[in-house]
């Protein structure tokens, strides 16, 4: 698959996921709903965020990294969208059971982090 195929289909898929997730939280009540219903909403809600934050992430780098490949490019921003996807998901989840603090988000942050320098540390070593 070629780049400008992965980023039309990228930016469809999200597309699609965010119209189902204005549909799921315009026509739902959640008073009303089960734990299926926020599992769907979580899901979706991740599912979108992942390929906004792809697409955004990989434009720019495109624009800042010109001379990078563009095949790392999206690597790197697939997985940054992830990342910061998780956190998104991960903190509204707690906020929702009460659990989110500022420690908690801080070292969920680390974490994340510690994960994304290991995996960038990694490639770069690979590439030797």
């Amino acid at each position: 698959m070629n780049l400008s195929k992965f980023l039309v289909y990228m930016i469809v898929a999200s597309l699609i996921a965010w119209i189902g997730f204005f549909m799921l939280i315009s026509f739902v009540n959640p008073a009303e709903s089960g734990q299926l219903t926020f599992l769907i909403f979580y899901l979706i809600l991740g599912l979108s965020c992942l390929g906004t934050f792809t697409v955004i992430g990989f434009c720019f780098r495109k624009i800042f990294a010109k001379n990078e490949l563009s095949f790392y490019n999206i690597i790197v921003s697939f997985r940054q969208g992830l990342w910061l996807s998780l956190v998104l998901i991960i903190s509204l989840y707690l906020q929702s059971k009460g659990l989110l603090n500022w420690i908690n988000a801080i070292l969920f942050i680390l974490m994340l982090a510690l994960i994304e320098f290991f995996c960038l540390n990694y490639e770069d070593n690979s590439k030797r």
